[in-house]
């Protein structure tokens, strides 16, 4: 969620400190410009929780599957010195 810059308000206010109005609209303009891609602290934290819980989700995810793969590997060997244990 973007920030809220309410522009005729405060063209309103610079106007009425006594800037003429194509000053006023150019300074809220360019204030609206540089501050059009920041966000607010509320959904900063919102999408970083979010990102967190798919991190962790992900993590969990790579753990059991090296958890399969451990317990693969473990029975392969496991296997393989029974059939070698078979033979003498």
């Amino acid at each position: 969620m973007a920030l809220t810059f309410d522009t005729g308000k405060h063209a309103r206010a610079i106007r009425e400190g006594g800037v003429p109005a194509p000053a006023a609209d150019a300074i809220v303009d360019a204030i609206a410009d540089a501050t059009d891609s920041l966000v607010t602290e509320e959904f900063l934290r919102n999408e970083l929780a979010l990102q967190t819980e798919r991190l962790r989700a992900e993590m969990w995810r790579a753990m059991y599957l090296l958890l399969g793969a451990v317990t693969l590997s473990v029975s392969a060997i496991a296997g393989i010195a029974l059939a070698i244990a078979k033979l003498f």
